[in-house]
């Protein structure tokens, strides 16, 4: 259900000079490929030959149009965090559209034509996902939660996932050596391969990528070191059983963006989003090539950025000269027969890195071509941009930060998984129900108290509104509200609580100079 009220431009920081802001967030972009480029050369390539990681480039024409192509949407990226998707929208740019458009185009698999293609398919998919996200916000009306009701809703379902999860898997919080977790992570996926543990694995996703984070933004947002606590310890539970790097990371990077909206306001959130990604990859390409070392890159660049821009160019290569899957593995399972004897991430392990056992998950821009070509590439965008739109329309009225840290994971899942997969799985899903039910934030439920009390203020006679006969001329006095469609003097709304009666006449009356 949804009501009357629209929100166009969001309260939330502004640029001084927008113009200044765009331009700063488009150069950095730029130089963030050129900077993606040089860690894939000089450290990621040469270290990983071995795994298809290869940087051949047969045209520097073509690649100076994927720099181009990979840059151009940063001019349509939002510069400030005026709606919660925001957030979601640099992540995709950097994590997803940038590596698809240049990665493949370096590894020399694609010739120029399906190059060309793939790269542009990735920039329109990008801007068909900006554009559905522009102009006003319709707000949802949802039956929201009180607060104690929705923190027995948080608890219960975290608490339930935690208990499934348990019951499969045991309890016990270890810190895994990093070189360890592929071990890990292998004895996780074989004892779900049992139908007693599928539903524990969907938990253990739902309490990473959701619960947890939930439990540590509410903390932040209430000040409760408790919930903090409970946040951190599952998302180190779930990199005890799973190996799952995000899991363990996952605190630090939702507190580091936490931060990084609080400092220097006057900067663009937008501009401070992108320049921190352009000091990661300097700083991983710098210090790794300054040490002879591959530790940072192999951690952040390699897993995190360049993978997935190189697996969107094996399935483009594979899925452009073979059948495509066309969901038949999927909702359309009883309209297609699966052309397949093996799973799409199986098959593209065994074709490209003869590992069959290799789960090579891909972004939904990749995996969207593999079930329907480009257009099932620009379907699978516009699908994200409208799943985008209806998480501002459910959560534009709650904290906005604890709204757009929420979205976090899920948009990350989105730049190395298919679309339906983080839907379901990966808590894109699950995180548009939590915002659903979410309390509004002190200041939306303020804004309600005031606009209830100028409609009521303005369906009222004169004398009760002013609370003295005659002054049809005298300005509002401080902390009074104003009829419908006006603004206060300040120009700033909503407008304040409204003052008991009698502490307005007395300001008045100092004022004017009457007794009250």
């Amino acid at each position: 259900m949804t009501d009357d009220r629209v929100i166009d431009d969001a309260p939330g920081e502004e640029p001084a000079t927008p113009r200044a802001g765009r331009l700063a967030i488009v150069a950095l972009a730029a130089l963030y490929a050129v900077l993606l480029l040089w860690n894939y050369r000089d450290v990621i390539s040469p270290a990983f030959t071995y795994m298809k990681y290869e940087f051949v480039v047969e045209s520097p024409v073509l690649l100076a149009i994927g720099l181009l192509c990979s840059a151009a949407p940063a001019a349509f990226l939002p510069l400030t965090l005026d709606r919660p998707s925001s957030l979601a929208t640099w992540l995709l740019f950097l994590l997803l559209h940038v590596p698809t458009c240049l990665i493949p185009l370096c590894t020399g698999i694609l010739d120029p034509f399906r190059a060309i293609g793939m790269t542009a398919a990735s920039t329109v998919g990008m801007l068909l996902i900006l554009f559905s996200l522009r102009g006003p916000v319709v707000v949802a009306n949802p039956r929201r939660m009180n607060i104690r009701q929705y923190d027995l809703f948080a608890m219960g379902g975290l608490l339930a996932c935690l208990a499934i999860v348990t019951a499969s898997y045991g309890f016990s919080i270890r810190l895994h050596s990093l070189t360890d977790v592929y071990d890990v992570r292998a004895d996780f996926v074989d004892a779900g391969k049992s139908e007693a543990s599928i539903l524990a694995m969907y938990c253990t996703t739902w309490l990473s990528a959701v619960f947890g984070p939930l439990m540590i933004l509410l903390g932040i947002e209430r000040r409760s070191s408790a919930k903090i606590a409970l946040g951190i310890v599952v998302e180190l539970y779930i990199f005890t059983i799973t190996g799952l790097k995000t899991s363990l990371f996952s605190t630090a990077l939702l507190v580091g963006l936490y931060a990084m909206f609080q400092i220097w306001p006057r900067l663009p959130a937008g501009v401070k989003a992108v320049g921190a990604f352009v000091g990661l990859v300097l700083f991983c390409t710098v210090v790794d090539s300054s040490r002879n070392s591959i530790a940072f890159s192999t951690l952040f660049t390699r897993r995190l950025i360049i993978t997935p821009g190189l697996l969107s160019g094996f399935y483009h290569d594979f899925f452009s000269t073979h059948e495509t899957l066309r969901l038949s593995h999927s909702v359309f399972a009883g309209l297609f027969s699966y052309p397949y004897s093996m799973r799409s991430t199986q098959l593209i392990g065994e074709v490209y890195f003869a590992r069959p056992n290799c789960s090579a998950n891909v972004n939904i821009f990749g995996d969207g071509f593999a079930n329907f070509g480009y257009l099932g590439a620009l379907a699978a965008a516009v699908i994200t941009g409208q799943l985008l739109r209806l998480y501002d329309r459910l959560a534009i009225e709650i904290n906005r930060t604890t709204a757009a840290l929420l979205l976090t994971m899920p948009a990350i899942s989105l730049s190395n998984s298919a679309l339906l997969t983080c839907i379901k799985t990966h808590g894109l899903g699950l995180a548009i129900l939590v915002v659903a039910l979410m309390p509004p934030s002190r200041e939306t439920a303020a804004a309600r108290v005031s606009a209830a009390g100028r409609a009521s203020n303005a369906h009222s006679p004169k004398s009760e509104r002013d609370g003295l006969p005659g002054d049809a001329d005298e300005p509002a006095a401080i902390g009074e509200t104003f009829p419908a469609g006006e603004q206060s003097p300040s120009d700033e709304a909503p407008a304040t609580v409204p003052f008991p009666p009698r502490r307005t006449q007395r300001l008045r009356s100092r004022r004017t100079g009457r007794t009250a």
